[in-house]
């Protein structure tokens, strides 16, 4: 097995593909911004959010103006939180080859947290947190994602927080 395969958890390939030619197909479909095709490759089991090979993008501390909270009265005024989204790659940033279509695309994930967060008035932030990591997981360049939703609320605290990984599957 090549080192890019074992690197991204790559087992068994069932049409004949070997070594070098599996690698730039994978390689390929990532570029492409898809994810390879089921039957081509498997993945062995979910890498830890930590896997030193593949690298990592962050957003830290995105303002998102959302109307959340318990009590239907704090949900009925807009509040910001503040999101910290990390994500991390399918492999390594150099894959991209300084190419914009091939990396992720901060901006379109700023957007797409905001409009998330715009969508429906929610009770928790833990139900923000996991509709955005939903939403930021339908990038095909993705392996997984970890969300941090901060909200001023807590009377003699910075935030009151909470942090998700979720990964992403066929």
């Amino acid at each position: 097995m090549c080192p890019f395969c074992r690197r991204n958890g790559f087992t068994a390939f069932t049409d004949g593909l070997e070594g070098h030619a599996v690698e730039t197909f994978l390689l390929t479909a990532r570029k492409a911004g898809r994810r390879p095709e089921s039957g081509y490759a498997a993945p062995m089991t979910a890498p830890a959010f930590d896997d030193p090979d593949s690298d990592l993008i962050t957003i830290q501390g995105l303002d998102v103006p959302v109307h959340i909270g318990v009590p239907d009265a704090e949900r009925e005024h807009l509040q910001n939180v503040l999101v910290d989204v990390e994500m991390r790659l399918c492999g390594k940033v150099e894959d991209a080859g300084d190419d914009i279509q091939s990396t992720v695309d901060y901006e379109e994930v700023a957007g797409r947290v905001r409009a998330v967060g715009a969508e429906r008035p929610r009770r928790l932030i833990e139900t923000l947190a996991a509709d955005v990591a939903q939403s930021v997981l339908q990038n095909r360049l993705l392996a997984s994602v970890k969300v941090t939703v901060r909200k001023r609320i807590l009377p003699g605290t910075a935030f009151v927080a909470v942090s998700i990984v979720r990964y992403w599957s066929e």
